[in-house]
C-alpha cells in the first residue's frame, strides 16, 4: 500500500481555491462537506436584523420591546426580509454561490432594515393595544 505524497484536494478551482471555498464542516468520518451558502446568508441576515431591531428601538422609545424582544423581533424580521430581498434582487440571490463584499454588505443592509421595520411594527402594535 502506498501513501499519497500530497494532501488530496478537497475543493477548488484550479491549483489554489478561493478562500471562501475552504469553509468546510467536518462530519467526523473523515469526510468534509461544504457549508451551505444559504445558511451563511440567513445567519448574516438574522444577526444584522437583531442589531437593526435594537437600533430602531433605541432611536424610537415608543416602539421599544425590551432588549430580548427587540432582538427576537429584529432577528425574525432580518431573516424573513433578507430572504424576501434575496428573491427580488438578483445580486443578493447569487451571493450563496459566490460571496463577495458587495453581496455581504447587501445581506447586512437588507437584514438590518427588515429587522428594524419589523421591530417598529411589532412595538407600535404592542403599545397601541396596551
Amino acid at each position: 500500500m502506498t501513501l499519497p505524497t500530497h494532501a488530496p484536494k478537497i475543493c477548488g478551482r484550479g491549483e489554489d481555491p478561493a478562500p471562501w471555498t475552504r469553509l468546510k464542516l467536518n462530519t467526523g468520518s473523515g469526510e468534509f462537506r461544504a457549508m451551505s451558502g444559504m445558511l451563511i446568508n440567513l445567519i448574516i441576515q438574522m444577526i444584522s436584523g437583531a442589531v437593526g431591531g435594537n437600533v430602531a428601538a433605541g432611536a424610537a422609545k415608543n416602539v421599544d420591546l425590551g432588549t430580548l424582544g427587540n432582538t427576537i423581533a429584529g432577528a425574525i424580521g432580518g431573516g424573513a426580509g433578507g430572504q424576501l430581498l434575496g428573491t427580488l434582487i438578483p445580486l443578493l440571490a447569487n451571493s450563496a454561490s459566490t460571496p463577495d463584499i458587495g453581496s455581504i454588505i447587501g445581506q447586512v443592509a437588507g437584514g438590518g432594515v427588515a429587522g428594524a421595520v419589523l421591530t417598529a411594527i411589532v412595538g407600535a402594535i404592542k403599545n397601541r393595544t396596551a
